[in-house]
């Protein structure tokens, strides 16, 4: 969610979705985030910042691998219990997930949850949880979380209408006066392994790239991360099993973990 508006805004636009061709091939998002960081650093004369949360999926350990830089908190939604819950976790006191272009140098934490089939996670941008309630205060993640409850469980191409629906006629009488982004994201369990022929074909689909990346500007190599399950995954599945995740979050609401 990129601040301001306008041909300036525009132009950032571009350098990240370098940025994202660029490391599309990493597992591990660290590098995204801090490159992403130094480019709104540079633009902070002008004022000029975004916050984000940035995910990966790796399908063979069904990870879900987050870092939220200023963002509002994603919500989770369990199929077996069949709950939301807001993804966070409690900070530590060094400065960390501030928005991107705040500092130069800044620690990103991650962290991680397993997705079982049929999990979902929501993101949204904070025009969604700054819409008012009738007694003047903020919507925030908690009411959100309670209100996309009441909806019940029903199917993912019907949820985010259905939430738009409800939150318009309750609490955004005038679209006009912002933007609203959301994403919804559902793990299928799907870690289907790649057949022999598509395997075969990854050497000439990593020298087309590195033709593109010669001859178009904006289609930088997109390096694969050198670590064992991105690269040896593909080849054999036990690779994939040195993958470690971030720490597993936890929620701060969750009663049993108050006691």
């Amino acid at each position: 969610d990129v601040s301001g508006h306008g041909e300036h805004v525009a132009g950032t636009a571009e350098v990240l979705l370098r940025l994202m061709r660029r490391y599309v091939n990493y597992i591990d998002q660290g590098h995204f985030v801090q490159r992403m960081n130094a480019r709104f650093y540079e633009l902070a004369e002008s004022g000029q910042f975004a916050t984000a949360v940035l995910m990966t999926y790796f399908a063979p350990a069904s990870s879900l691998s987050l870092c939220n830089a200023g963002h509002p908190h994603p919500l989770r939604y369990s199929a077996a219990s069949r709950q939301w819950e807001v993804l966070q976790r409690e900070r530590n006191e060094r400065r960390s997930n501030l928005p991107l272009g705040v500092m130069q140098t800044m620690d990103f934490e991650q962290f991680g949850l397993r997705l079982e089939p049929n999990d979902r996670v929501l993101c949204y941008t904070d025009a969604v949880t700054e819409m008012r309630l009738e007694d003047g205060r903020l919507l925030g993640s908690e009411r959100l979380r309670d209100i996309i409850q009441e909806l019940g469980d029903m199917r993912p191409e019907r949820l985010l209408p259905t939430l738009v629906t409800t939150l318009r006629e309750r609490y955004w009488p005038n679209p006009e006066d912002d933007d609203i982004t959301l994403v919804l994201i559902q793990a299928n369990g799907d870690a289907s392994y790649a057949p022999l022929s598509e395997r075969l074909k990854t050497p000439f689909r990593m020298g087309k790239a590195i033709w593109r990346s010669l001859t178009w500007e904006n289609h930088p190599m997109p390096w694969p991360e050198m670590s064992a399950p991105n690269i040896l995954g593909g080849i054999a599945r036990r690779f994939n099993r040195l993958w470690e995740p971030p720490e597993e979050v936890v929620d701060p609401t969750d009663e049993s973990e108050k006691l």
